[in-house]
């Protein structure tokens, strides 16, 4: 129960600028989304200039799916 109402309460945040990774590991489209590097090139360059270093600072590892099928 505790788990269930801590994941809404997770989930139901907007995200940041890029979004942090758990945020990123709970949704497989995200996931995807950004360990796709045209995807990414494109985030960044929509992404408000305040934001723009965020993604470079916070790329995702590339074996980023393998961890997620690990925990």
């Amino acid at each position: 129960m505790a788990r269930k109402q801590a994941l809404k309460l997770l989930n139901g945040k907007r995200p940041e600028h890029p979004p942090d990774i758990y945020f990123i590991r709970r949704k497989p489209e995200l996931l995807d989304k950004y360990l796709d590097v045209e995807e990414m090139q494109d985030l960044v360059r929509d992404a408000p200039p305040k934001f723009k270093l965020n993604y470079n600072l916070f790329r995702l590892d590339p074996e980023e799916k393998q961890i997620m099928r690990d925990m």
